[in-house]
């Protein structure tokens, strides 16, 4: 199984396994708890396709090495286990959350980069999770973005 395929599944799991989860996330922050949660569930399902788009978006001819380095740095962050919201020890929903958000700001700061990938999707998502996330996580979450772009030589 291609690594989609297992990103997929796992996705479908956590959402499957947390959809409380998902409709106390949007409730705590004042959003529609029902529509909100199909929302988000809908943003994190799109997650794998959005990863592979990306992915083949940059390795296409011509598009420079910091984009794509900066593409490998996502990916690797994107693996850990320990980031700033783990998604293991009971608090799955919450630590998907925190890596769409990262993947969403990430593909707005490549878009120049991307013209197979729907921006209005991308940016939509980053909207969404963006109100989701505790305010001092999504800060940080742009700030690490930021760097990974400035650091890899594109300002």
């Amino acid at each position: 199984m291609a690594l989609r395929g297992i990103l997929e599944l796992g996705i479908r799991d956590v959402l499957a396994r947390g959809r409380r989860e998902l409709e106390a996330v949007a409730a705590e922050h004042g959003l529609p708890a029902s529509d909100a949660a199909d929302h988000l569930a809908q943003t994190l399902e799109a997650v794998p396709g959005l990863m592979v788009a990306i992915d083949a978006a940059l390795r296409r001819p011509g598009v420079p090495g910091f984009a794509r380095a900066m593409w490998l740095e996502v990916v690797s962050y994107l693996l850990l286990d320990a980031d700033l919201i783990p998604a293991i020890h009971g608090d799955p929903v919450r630590g998907v959350l925190d890596d769409a958000y990262f993947l969403h700001r990430s593909a707005q700061e490549l878009q120049g980069h991307l013209s197979m990938v729907d921006m209005r999707s991308v940016d939509g998502g980053a909207q969404l999770l963006r109100g989701v996330l505790p305010p001092a996580v999504a800060d940080d979450l742009d700030r690490r973005v930021a760097a990974l772009r400035t650091g890899l030589g594109d300002s």
